[in-house]
């Protein structure tokens, strides 16, 4: 994060105060997502279903943590 900080920073004017909390929160879930990801491509829907879940309460943890108050300061675009 150290290192993409400045470049979203450059391209998008914003700046994100809530995603180290965040991905403390996401984190854990990303191995298990990626090895879900790749066995699912050779199992098939066997796998496929638990990992489409947990992608899906993944992206439920990211919603709530963009939607609190205050999680992201914003520059415009000047």
């Amino acid at each position: 994060q150290i290192l993409t900080a400045p470049i979203i920073f450059f391209y998008f004017r914003s700046f994100s105060v809530i995603s180290l909390v965040a991905n403390v929160f996401v984190l854990p879930f990303i191995p298990i997502l990626m090895l879900g990801s790749f066995l699912a491509m050779i199992l098939g829907k066997i796998l496929a279903a638990p990992t489409y879940l947990l992608f899906e309460a993944v992206l439920a943890i990211i919603h709530f943590f963009s939607e609190l108050p205050f999680s992201f300061i914003d520059f415009g675009t000047s």
